[in-house]
């Protein structure tokens, strides 16, 4: 594949925008108060209802990050406006429109810098000067202006959504501004506007903060909630996106379906994450996989070598976090009643073992062996672990350049020296 050839027709861009709207809808589903519900694609990109008001949120991202500008004819601004006038002339006559601004709130969300837009500061200005009339008739000839900009200069061109736009996409611009210049209540839509600079990595961190300050979640598991609750959120769109139909949710339906997951995480000592493994043979040469291998393990077999490997390296993903949150006693406590329990199965079913053995008895111990080993139960701090968690946490503890435990009577030897550490593969 040639690396420099660009794919014109790439869905990334969209896909991009997408992730960014699901963050931002979680981060607003995270600060739902009771009476509040929170929809994506019904009233907007991302709607938040209450008894007394809407805000209706328009999400705008760029795969160019935070440091492009929303420059004065960025047509992510034009549109936007253009839409929430179109949503507003829906409502009935003029009267009608009127008391149902009243109720509700327009806001741009946009991953570029806004604070070189001359539109966007002169909003800001009349906001902050209680809608000095003075400050409206500089918004109104700006306005004014860019409708009847039908025709511009190079540099503007060049300027136009950084060096992104087309001439159609300026005629667009010029089009949206006049609609904008000739609604009749769009003073009163100005003064329900804001405008609004995050990027991807901003949101992530006021999730974050939400969960640590809010919620109470221990810093060191915020990263593996916010990952099961974007997978869950998911999970929830084939009922809803997928075929067609808004998410939304009320605090209490959120409570619901979410409440369990942060239960989870503010209780239990050994939290599960759910782990994917896309390359499952880049770890066939694991010490846990050779172990298993060399007594003729179903584990190691298709099709169940990738949930096995998957069991291993879940407990390790699972174990690194939660240790962080108990004391280095109850952590050496733990890891010294596996390994006493391995060494007890170990001594009963070697204990015959000698030089005279035959390959097979020796097969048939470490097979012994594993077997009662998975059929432990394992407690972490007082908590029983999954079958899965003791299945991944005794592959673990045989992993590696000088594994711990092993199953085979002459495991120490066979694993643990020079000659092993070479590479192998499994046939």
């Amino acid at each position: 594949m040639t690396p420099d050839i660009k794919n014109d027709f790439s869905g990334i861009p969209s896909m991009a925008g997408f992730l960014y709207q699901i963050l931002y809808y979680l981060k607003t589903l995270l600060s739902l108060k009771p009476d509040e519900e929170v929809s994506l694609e019904l009233y907007d990109d991302v709607a938040l209802e209450s008894s007394e008001a809407i805000t209706y949120f328009q999400l705008k991202h760029t795969t160019s990050g935070i440091s492009k500008n929303l420059t004065k004819r960025d047509s992510d601004l034009w549109k936007t406006l253009y839409i929430w006038v179109k949503i507003i002339q829906s409502k009935g006559t003029l009267e009608e429109q009127k008391k149902w601004i009243s109720k509700s709130k327009f806001v741009l969300v946009t991953s570029k810098k806004t604070e070189t837009n001359e539109l966007v500061n002169l909003i800001q200005q009349y906001i902050s000067t209680d809608n000095n009339d003075g400050n409206w008739t500089k918004i109104e000839k700006f306005i004014s202006e860019q409708a009847n900009k039908k025709k511009i200069s190079k540099k503007e061109l060049e300027d136009c959504d950084q060096n992104n736009g087309k001439e159609d996409q300026i005629t667009k611009v010029s089009f949206y501004a006049d609609v904008l210049d000739k609604f009749e209540l769009k003073r009163e839509l100005i003064t329900t506007t804001e405008v609004i600079t995050q990027d991807v990595k901003g949101i992530y961190k006021e999730i974050s903060d939400i969960l640590r300050y809010g919620n109470h979640i221990q810093e060191s598991r915020i990263h593996s909630l916010i990952e099961v609750l974007l997978g869950r959120l998911e999970t929830s769109f084939k009922d809803t996106i997928l075929k067609g139909n808004p998410s939304r949710y009320s605090g209490k339906s959120f409570d619901e379906y979410f409440g369990p997951i942060f239960r989870r995480f503010l209780r239990q000592k050994f939290v599960t994450m759910p782990l994917k493994v896309t390359d499952p043979d880049k770890y066939l040469s694991s010490t846990f996989i050779k172990q298993l291998s060399d007594i003729g393990d179903h584990a190691v077999q298709e099709p169940k070598i990738v949930s096995t490997i998957t069991q291993r390296l879940s407990f390790e993903n699972d174990y690194n976090i939660s240790k962080q949150d108990i004391s280095l006693d109850e952590q050496q406590t733990f890891e010294q009643d596996i390994h006493l329990n391995w060494e007890n199965h170990f001594e009963y079913y070697n204990g015959s073992i000698s030089d005279l053995t035959s390959e097979q008895d020796i097969k048939k111990s470490a097979k012994d062996i594993l077997y009662q080993i998975r059929n432990s139960k394992v407690n972490f701090v007082g908590e029983p672990l999954s079958n899965e968690s003791v299945y991944g946490c005794y592959y673990y503890f045989s992993d590696g350049e000088h594994p711990t435990i092993g199953w085979r009577s002459d495991w120490k030897d066979k694993y643990n020296g020079e000659d092993f550490r070479k590479k192998w593969t499994i046939d």
